[in-house]
């Protein structure tokens, strides 16, 4: 009899799931798809990891070379300027506010991004040496204007 009932148990339990429809390249978290910028679109629906977080901002100025940022050397630093903060994943220690300027990095060399440029950017953050400051580097971005 209770092999009769675990079998009946592990077929209806089977029986009410339900077959994603949505094929591998629709899934965002799974395929980065490039856009015409050359950046890397963040979707807003996806959930965001720990220390994530999705702003909107306005780059001011843009450096050629290697600049430090809490005392650690860093390539494609930018100066920016928050506009939104979108959505805050779990466990980022800095509060943004609107018009906050402040230096930021990149995973990777951003193609044609220029002074008076606003992004909309996945930002990933990161702790200094001294663990009393924290820094952000652009993982993901997508030109508005």
């Amino acid at each position: 009899m209770k092999p009769l009932l675990l079998v009946l148990f592990v077929l209806f339990g089977n029986s009410c799931n339900q077959e994603d429809n949505t094929s591998p390249t629709e899934n965002p978290i799974t395929e980065a798809v490039k856009n015409e910028n050359g950046g890397t679109p963040p979707p807003t629906d996806q959930l965001l990891g720990p220390n994530e977080v999705l702003l909107k901002i306005s780059i001011l100025e843009t450096t050629d070379q290697s600049k430090e940022i809490c005392g650690l050397s860093k390539e494609f630093i930018f100066h920016v300027e928050v506009v939104e903060v979108i959505k805050t994943g779990g466990s980022v220690n800095k509060k943004f506010s609107k018009n906050e300027k402040m230096d930021v990095a990149f995973l990777f060399e951003p193609e044609s991004l220029n002074a008076n440029m606003t992004l909309e950017v996945k930002a990933k953050e990161g702790l200094c040496p001294d663990t009393s400051n924290s820094y952000f580097t652009i993982i993901e971005h997508r030109i508005l204007e």
